[in-house]
Formats: C-alpha cells, structure tokens, sequence
C-alpha cells in the first residue's frame, strides 16, 4: 500500500509539475519493488476469485498495450538501456535525454532540492560555435553564472563557448 502511494505521487508530480525522485535509480527502485510486491501480493491471496480476475485483467491488458506497439515495443525496451551524459554543476544537473525513442534529444536542466528534483528547462543539444556543431558530451566545461537578472549556464568546448539562459 505504502509503495503504491508512493509510485502514484512520484507520476503524479512528475506529470504535473516536472517533479521527480533524485535521479532515475530511485523510481526505478521504486517501481520494480511495487512490481516485485504487487505480485508477491498476489501469490500470497492466489485462491480469491477477486485475485484471478485481477490476474487475468492485468495479463490481457498487458496483451492488449503491447499488441499495437510490434516492433516499437522492442524498441523502447532497448532505448531505456542507452548511455546516459550527464554532468553536474552546483545543484544543477544536465542530462542529455529524450522522452521518447521518436522524439529529437534535448538538454534537461534539472535542480536539486535534496530528495527531490525538478526539471526547470529544456536546453537545445546541439551548440554551435564558428560552424561546427557540438553535443553536451564534447563539452570540457561546464560553469554557472549567477547575477541578479538571470541565471546563465557556459559551456566551454575546445574552440568556444556558448551562453544559454536557465530559470
């Protein structure tokens, strides 16, 4: 019941306000550990009728997502094993990640408020300094720079630097 709640309020923050337990280690923990539960669970009360229809409803469900996906679904699967650029400054974490397997990667800005984090903005991949095209992990160095109008992030790569602003 307690890793239920908790996974309902970890999608639930996430899909509303970009809110999100530190890293991913953590909701993954968290939802193969309700997964592992959940079926636990069920073994423990296999003799309830209530049980084996909820058995059957969670089998056909997961036949029913999984039939229109075909090759997609494979797809997903092996798009959650990639390798994660990630870099941290301060508080700031930048993660170079995508939503989706279809989807364009992005720069994630994440801030860290202790057990939790929130994405706070969404930076372009690519930098581009005297026409050549850079990626977060041809960057050398990474600095924040704080005054009081803004927050601006400098990524310094071998022939420049770029400027991006962040909230």
């Amino acid at each position: 019941m307690v890793l239920t709640c908790l996974l309902l309020t970890d999608a639930l923050l996430f899909l509303s306000a970009d809110i999100s337990l530190r890293g991913t280690l953590p909701d993954r923990l968290l939802f193969w550990c309700w997964l592992a539960c959940t079926f636990f669970i069920l073994f423990q009360y296999r003799r309830s009728i209530w049980t084996k229809v909820y058995i059957v409803l969670l089998l056909v469900l997961l036949f029913v997502a999984a039939l229109p996906m075909g090759a997609p679904l494979v797809m997903l699967h092996t798009f959650a094993l990639g390798k994660e650029v990630s870099y941290q400054v301060g508080r700031t974490r930048l993660v170079e990640t995508t939503k989706s397997p279809f989807a364009r990667p992005y720069v994630s800005v994440i801030r860290s408020y202790g057990l939790y984090e929130q994405e706070v903005a969404m930076l372009e991949p690519d930098f581009e300094i005297k026409g050549k095209i850079y990626r977060l992990d041809d960057v050398l160095l990474i600095k924040e720079v704080k005054n009081d109008v803004r927050n601006e992030l400098v990524f310094i790569f071998k022939t420049g630097s770029v400027i991006r602003d962040i909230p």
